[in-house]
């Protein structure tokens, strides 16, 4: 357990008797009985990038081959309407960066009230996140990265991972002249510190973390990108790497 993966969505079944499923291949049941909104939002084609929490065997009568189904409980961490990659890879000197530009996208409810420039908060269904500073730094490797620091609300009814919860929200991409490229998360040199990543978020309860990425260069603006639905871009903040 604990295994990240990327599958693409080949069917969704919102009423299934064991609960929300999403299929993946003919034998991978991806299953959560209290979805989000984001994972509601999930269509047939889309990929996914999950952490995998459970996993059971499941002998369905129907299938008339000698392959074991899986039943598999899981995080969402990142959904992609193309096929994407997203890998972890892993000492911390930094700089505060300061942001360059914050834009607030009407989205095609034309709800543009989620977004707080002024104070970089964005209030979503499932969460409230505030963005306290983001500073550049290096990874364990020596690589350039930025670590962005937030405070996030959880706003659901049950308890929820701080890292599911931030990556269902935020995009982290870094543009230049050919490419827009998601940022890989990576790990700093924090005596074993994750950021409260990986906390469960009582409802209701407010947590302070941070998120660490790889940057591909130093040169290219990094745009972080909030989103209550998939595909509704509803806020904006972009900083340059020193």
């Amino acid at each position: 357990m604990g295994k990240t993966a990327e599958v693409e969505v080949i069917g969704v079944q919102p009423e299934m008797v064991l609960g929300y499923t999403l299929d993946a291949g003919k034998h991978l049941n991806f299953i959560t009985e209290k979805p989000s909104s984001k994972i509601k939002a999930i269509e047939k084609g889309d990929t996914i990038l999950v952490k995998i929490t459970k996993s059971e065997d499941f002998n369905n009568p129907l299938n008339f081959d000698s392959e074991k189904s899986y039943l598999l409980g899981y995080e969402l961490l990142d959904v992609k309407k193309g096929k994407h990659t997203a890998q972890s890879t892993a000492s911390e000197t930094s700089t505060t960066v300061t942001s360059t530009d914050e834009t607030t996208p009407t989205s095609s409810s034309g709800d543009a009230s989620r977004w707080n420039p002024a104070t970089k908060t964005f209030t979503a269904d499932d969460a409230t996140i505030a963005i306290t500073s983001i500073d550049q730094t290096t990874d364990l490797s020596g690589k350039p990265a930025l670590k962005i620091n937030f405070s996030i609300t959880n706003n659901t009814k049950t308890e929820q991972n701080v890292g599911a919860l931030f990556m269902e929200i935020v995009t982290v991409q870094q543009h230049n002249a050919t490419t827009s490229n998601d940022l890989s998360p990576t790990t700093l040199d924090t005596n074993g510190d994750d950021g409260n990543m990986e906390d469960n978020l009582n409802p209701g309860a407010t947590i302070s973390g941070y998120y660490a990425v790889a940057l591909e260069d130093t040169k290219n603006p990094v745009i972080l990108s909030f989103e209550n639905v998939i595909g509704e871009v509803e806020g904006t903040l972009t900083v340059t790497p020193q």
